[in-house]
């Protein structure tokens, strides 16, 4: 069934509603302008020690409050190399968006110092290749870290008691919001014409000298950019239909599945599938996993977020 654009930006208001508060990242391939450096790469040397310069103001500056911009634990603001810190710990600049389907624009909506944790999930993409990954007796602490992310990601944006309290069912349903924020993104990547906005709907224009350090100013100056709960659902479902309004996002969800099933590999990895791999694909997985793992957590660590009885439920599925 084809999938229109408006069942495309129904699932996009579908995922923020759900995640009101940590929204995974489904901006298109190379539109994703994270910390600011790859667009200051376009205006000189003098920018790119400008905006430098600025992000290390600010992170003193942000030392003060001392806490992720997402979750509000406690850490330390800080602009320099990641192998230099504990980024479990670490408050890093970090870039919020909104896709918008209809009009093909990508909103840079706020920026501020985030934690290990709630950066690491929001790359969809990087977090499935870790949840892939086959468990290992030797590295308990893998489990560890895998459960704590989802753990994480389901308090912070206040998912139901049930989920919270139910190891399976969080991991099930970190795992959908997951799959269902980087099927997004794959089909994203796949429509032409996107518009980078500022958070104010200015068409952030590269290679102009100056605008990577305005844009990190009036970033930080919007701040976290994301809306609450209550918001999402007075926008997303209608009122006087909410029944009919929750139907239509279910269904959209399943046409965009169902659309990009077998686009990838990486979305079928998560359907539970621990089959034994060559060495080199395991390595090449594993590679890919690192930065993630490196934000989320003091040492490389890496692993599955599958559970014995999630397993068991999918093989039987």
């Amino acid at each position: 069934m084809a999938i229109s654009v408006k069942d495309l930006q129904q699932e996009a208001e579908a995922i923020q509603g759900l995640c009101p508060n940590l929204v995974p990242s489904s901006v298109p391939h190379g539109y994703d302008v994270e910390d600011l450096w790859g667009l200051a790469q376009t205006e000189g040397k003098a920018e790119r020690e400008a905006l430098k310069q600025y992000l290390i103001a600010a992170a003193r500056q942000a030392q003060s409050n001392s806490r992720c911009c997402i979750c509000e634990a406690a850490g330390d603001p800080s602009v320099s190399s990641s192998t230099q810190d504990d980024e479990a710990h670490t408050l890093r600049f970090t870039i919020f968006n909104r896709l918008d389907f209809t009009s093909k624009t990508i909103k840079l909506t706020g920026a501020g110092f985030a934690c290990g944790h709630c950066r690491a999930l929001l790359e969809p993409q990087r977090f499935l290749h870790f949840a892939a990954l086959r468990l290992n007796d030797k590295h308990p602490e893998r489990i560890v870290l895998a459960q704590e992310l989802c753990a994480h990601f389901a308090a912070t944006n206040q998912a139901p008691e049930h989920v919270q309290t139910n190891p399976d069912a969080l991991v099930l349903w970190v795992q959908e919001l997951m799959s269902r924020a980087y099927a997004l993104q794959v089909v994203a990547s796949n429509v032409h014409g996107w518009r980078l906005l500022g958070p104010t709907g200015e068409v952030v224009k590269q290679a102009a000298k100056g605008t990577s350090t305005r844009l990190a100013k009036a970033l930080l100056d919007a701040g976290h950019g994301v809306m609450s709960r209550s918001q999402h659902q007075t926008q997303a479902v209608s009122p006087s239909h909410p029944a009919a309004s929750k139907k239509k996002a279910g269904s959209a969800s399943k046409r965009l599945r169902e659309g990009v099933i077998g686009a990838e590999q990486g979305v079928s990895l998560l359907r539970g599938k621990q089959e034994k791999q060559e060495e080199q694909e395991e390595e090449e997985e594993e590679h890919q996993a690192h930065s993630l793992i490196r934000k989320a957590s003091p040492a490389p660590l890496k692993g599955s977020i599958a559970t014995p009885n999630s397993q068991q439920q999918q093989q039987q599925q």
